[in-house]
């Protein structure tokens, strides 16, 4: 293929126990976004797991800086059979998305 890296990869990781889809993955970033449509339906009483930030990020939302509520610590696991798990800190954003969320 040529110019892989102009498509999207886009996973369904399993994120707090549940498969969540449409996740993207955006290499060109560090940031790893959340979005609390996605926290609500993944049924976490997740208010408690929230850390407070004050950091904005930029790129998202087209011609101004974003404003994540908070950050949330989760269990992310890729694969099935050989699998791997990890704990990401997910910045919490209250906005819409075709994405549930967005790992950098």
């Amino acid at each position: 293929m040529t110019n892989v890296s102009h498509y999207p990869l886009i996973l369904g990781p399993t994120i707090a126990g549940m498969i969540v889809p449409k996740v993207l993955i955006d290499g060109g970033t560090g940031l790893n976004i959340i979005f609390v449509d996605t926290l609500k339906k993944l049924g976490l009483d997740f208010t408690s797991l929230l850390t407070p930030t004050d950091i904005p990020f930029y790129g998202i939302v087209p011609g101004k800086a974003a404003m994540p509520l908070r950050q949330i610590m989760l269990p992310i696991t890729f694969g099935n059979n050989n699998f791997r798990m990890e704990f990401i800190k997910f910045e919490v954003a209250d906005f819409e998305s075709s994405y549930h969320a967005i790992f950098g």
